[in-house]
């Protein structure tokens, strides 16, 4: 841990918490954060550098799930959605 995963949409998560990668659809998981930068640079016109600190930080807090902002402000992770539905399918 950490995970490090980016959905079939081009998002790109760092995922702090444990969680199952089995259960995620149509996502590919990566070793370091680097490498998911990489992928994610390959699919952009951006580079590397350019997107790092863009990944979208995940974690559990008292039970709860949350993503965090660029700004480091915590936003809960509505009940209904499962955390893996929420990676997988997660777009703008």
């Amino acid at each position: 841990m950490p995970y490090f995963i980016l959905n079939v949409f081009g998002h790109f998560f760092v995922v702090e918490s444990e969680i199952d990668t089995k259960k995620l659809d149509g996502c590919t998981c990566f070793d370091s954060l680097a490498a998911l930068l990489a992928a994610a640079a390959k699919n952009t016109e951006c580079t590397t550098e350019d997107l790092q600190g863009c990944e979208i930080r995940i974690f559990k807090v008292d039970g709860v799930w949350h993503e965090t902002t660029h700004r480091g402000e915590l936003i809960p992770i509505d009940d209904a959605q499962s955390i893996y539905n929420f990676l997988s399918n997660y777009e703008l």
